[in-house]
C-alpha cells in the first residue's frame, strides 16, 4: 500500500483527490481500494469531516459482509472493521457491534467466538485473537 499525501483541509481538495486517485491506481489500485482506504489520506479537520459525513448506504449488513482476508491478520482486520462502525448511522450500541462483529466472521472463528455474547467488543478481539494464534499452530 502506499504511503499518501495528507490532506488537512487546507489547499485544493480536488488536486488532493486526484494525487490520490492517481497514486493508488499506480500502485495497481482497483475501485473498492480507492473507496476503502480514502479516509486513510485524511487527517486533522478533513479526517473529521469525512467521519461525520452521512453515508446512506452503510448499515449492519454492510459490516457483517466485511470478511477478513487470508493474509490479513486479525487485529488489522478488527481495527478496519472497527473503523467502519463509526460510518453506521444511526451508531450501534456496543452489544449489537459485538453481535454483528461475530456474524462477520467465519465459521472457525465464529464457533470460537460465541462466548463474547452479551460482553464488550474489547473481549472478542481478545478471544478472536487467541483463536488466530490456536489456527496458526494447527497449520504449522
Amino acid at each position: 500500500m502506499p504511503k499518501f499525501e495528507k490532506y488537512d483541509g487546507h489547499g485544493n481538495p480536488v488536486a488532493h483527490l486526484k494525487r490520490y486517485c492517481n497514486q493508488l491506481r499506480g500502485a495497481g489500485g482497483k475501485e473498492e481500494l480507492l473507496m476503502a482506504y480514502f479516509g486513510e489520506s485524511l487527517f486533522e479537520i478533513a479526517s473529521e469531516w469525512y467521519k461525520d459525513q452521512e453515508i446512506t448506504h452503510w448499515n449492519v449488513n454492510s459490516l457483517s459482509n466485511l470478511k477478513k482476508k487470508t493474509a490479513e491478520s486479525f487485529r488489522k482486520y478488527v481495527v478496519k472493521w472497527h473503523e467502519q462502525t463509526a460510518r453506521v448511522k444511526p451508531l450501534m450500541e456496543e452489544i449489537e457491534m459485538v453481535m454483528v462483529f461475530l456474524q462477520a466472521q467465519e465459521v472457525d472463528y465464529f464457533q470460537n467466538m460465541m462466548s463474547v455474547v452479551g460482553k464488550p467488543f474489547a473481549e472478542a478481539i481478545k478471544i478472536g485473537e487467541m483463536v488466530e494464534n490456536c489456527l496458526k499452530q494447527v497449520e504449522s
